[in-house]
């Protein structure tokens, strides 16, 4: 991400989540809104995919105690509507109380 900083930031004022961008070679700091369907209550998270920033949504059905994640790719920061939702994986993801990890 050369010198490109992000982080995923919550605006307790509008109570709104967005993410910060940081470029260290530009000397520029911008914000950008996460896509429309996605609300804050939903906890997103952000990682890199593919060499682009993911947002990974989670989607909870409690009736249903199952669970579904919309991946979206941001294309380019320096545009606002830079979101395109790539990937929805389940719904049939059962949740669960925590995450094993193997070593072997």
């Amino acid at each position: 991400m050369d010198g490109v900083f992000y982080w995923l930031c919550y605006d307790f004022s509008i109570e709104v989540c967005a993410i910060d961008v940081l470029n260290t070679v530009e000397g520029s700091f911008k914000r950008r809104a996460l896509p429309v369907s996605v609300g804050s209550e939903s906890r997103p998270n952000i990682c890199l995919l593919n060499d682009s920033l993911a947002l990974v949504v989670p989607m909870y059905d409690n009736q249903l105690e199952e669970t579904q994640f919309d991946v979206w790719l941001m294309k380019d920061y320096r545009v606002q509507e830079c979101w395109t939702k790539k990937y929805t994986i389940g719904p049939h993801l059962r949740k669960s109380a925590s995450i094993w990890v193997s070593a072997k």
